[in-house]
């Protein structure tokens, strides 16, 4: 069942700074000022993996922008921040439009990383900021996953900015928003803080706003966050600073294993060019051996993984494994054990 509840939040200018939490780790982190899409994933869309580490930027509704002359446009994508103000402060943004050749809503997520939430000092922070403010305000949702990153598994509603469902009669420019309608959640600008006064009261300029809201309900979790545009014939929105702070521990996530003192932990599931495997030794383990083996039995690569102690971090190439299943098992003195992935 779909649940929709808001957790703590915080909206308050000069709570959003990483250097006034140097108490807490970043478990992620993305301001924009530099194109991240070297950092999205090529796929068009999330296998649904409950460890991927890749970004992922979607675009569902398939609408062409305006001013698009060449087809479908991006989700979101890369831009210099709106406010005049912002551009000095924070000059680069991720924003994403509602604006379309034809009307219609716009249908775009930008889903990061999975995240470990260790413990209740977790915190999201972001920041973000409608193009104009009241007349054709866009809104977005912050969803959140506890399980996979497939769009489906996206239940948890933790965050809704309102975006303009109802324009003011023809008669009204006073840029009042009492004569506006908006659906439901934080309505930006209506408190007169984060705008720029460009000259028309109906179309104030969004600054970038602080959000932060607390992850403790997902302690001892991994989690994804999606941030989900889905204005109906509106304007653009854009997200920036987005930031997760909390407690780091190397060995999060770790499996027990049949061999003694050893965990690991394969990811991405499934897999597709590389994954990781992450290892977890309480004593020196020497002489530990890993094998990939097909649905045949067939070992199809083998290697020393040599002495193991404390934490170690093994990145594996797939590119020469056909799609299929397969079982990547470590062997250790008359001990083994076996964990099973997929390759796409």
């Amino acid at each position: 069942m779909k649940k929709n509840f808001i957790l703590f939040l915080v909206l308050a200018e000069g709570l959003f700074s990483p250097f006034t939490k140097a108490q807490n780790d970043t478990l992620l982190y993305m301001d924009f000022n530099n194109d991240p899409s070297p950092y999205f994933s090529p796929d068009f869309y999330p296998p649904g993996n409950p460890y991927d580490t890749a970004w992922y930027n979607i675009d569902l509704d398939m609408l062409t922008p305006v001013g698009q002359n060449n087809g479908v446009g991006p989700a979101w994508f890369w831009s210099l921040a709106f406010a005049d103000a912002d551009t000095l402060q924070f000059v680069n943004v991720f924003a994403a439009r509602s604006w379309f050749e034809e009307i219609g809503q716009a249908k775009n997520y930008l889903i990061t990383p999975a995240i470990p939430i260790v413990d209740a000092n977790a915190v999201l922070h972001w920041r973000s900021a409608p193009y104009q403010t009241p007349r054709y305000l866009d809104g977005y949702k912050v969803l959140i996953s506890s399980t996979t990153n497939d769009i489906e598994a996206f239940t948890d509603t933790v965050f809704v900015a309102a975006e303009m469902t109802q324009l003011a009669p023809p008669n009204d420019t006073s840029g009042n928003f009492a004569a506006y309608q908006f659906s439901s959640g934080f309505i930006h600008g209506l408190d007169g803080q984060y705008v720029e006064d460009q000259g028309d009261p109906m179309r104030l300029r969004g600054m970038l706003r602080p959000f932060s809201i607390s992850l403790a309900p997902y302690a001892g979790k991994f989690i994804f966050v999606a941030f989900y545009h889905d204005s109906y014939d509106d304007n653009f929105i854009s997200v920036d600073e987005i930031l997760v702070t909390g407690t780091y521990d190397p060995n999060f996530g770790l499996n027990k294993t049949d061999i003694p003192h050893l965990q690991v932990k394969l990811f991405p599931n499934p897999v597709h060019h590389l994954f990781s495997l992450d290892l977890s030794a309480d004593k020196a383990l020497d002489g530990l051996e890993l094998e990939i083996v097909d649905i045949t039995g067939k070992t199809l690569h083998s290697e020393d993984l040599g002495k193991v102690q404390g934490a170690l971090r093994k990145q594996i190439s797939a590119a020469h494994l056909s799609t299929g299943l397969y079982a990547l098992r470590i062997k250790y003195q008359g001990h083994s054990t076996t964990l099973k992935f997929q390759k796409l």
